[in-house]
């Protein structure tokens, strides 16, 4: 299991983030240096909000994340951690899915992030102008799960 720094550093590498621009994700409240030296395990107990804050603008998987801090047992206990998919609507209620489809944990995190956007356009009547948002992010799982098939047959031996 990775470290949590290793997880940072993972994502912020695939997401081309420079420290810099990470900090400015999080309105400047953890400075480039302090995720630098969460990244190389100089720093291995960040606060409860910073996990959240890096959690969040970097798309982390929690259960991943639990992991990182030894915490593996606990999430794997939790019905809702272990959801591949998991909202919590604007009244506070929580729903969790588990996807049957072969998508990455990137492509969940997208997948997610359509659902809810659905479920909060019919709880709060939005007019069709947020519907938009919904097609584009399945558009990335799309592009996504294209990409990944190309990546694989480019794999296979001649």
């Amino acid at each position: 299991m990775k470290k949590f720094g290793e997880l940072i550093l993972q994502a912020r590498t695939r997401s081309e983030y420079s420290l810099q621009t990470l900090s400015d994700l999080v309105g400047g409240k953890i400075t480039p240096s302090y995720i630098n030296r969460l990244e190389k395990g100089e720093k291995s107990n960040p606060a409860f909000i910073v996990v959240c804050l890096l959690v969040q603008a970097l798309d982390l998987d929690f259960y991943e994340v639990l992991g990182s801090f030894g915490y593996k047992d606990i999430a794997s206990s939790s019905p809702h951690l272990n959801a591949d998919i998991l909202i919590t609507d604007e009244k506070g209620s929580t729903l969790s899915l588990e996807c049957k489809a072969n998508l990455s944990s990137e492509q969940k995190v997208l997948l997610n992030r359509a659902v809810t956007q659905i479920i909060h356009y019919v709880q709060a009547d939005k007019p069709y102008g947020h519907l938009p948002n919904v097609v584009e992010v399945i558009e990335n799982i799309r592009e996504s799960k294209q990409k990944e098939r190309v990546s694989k047959e480019e794999d296979l031996p001649v």
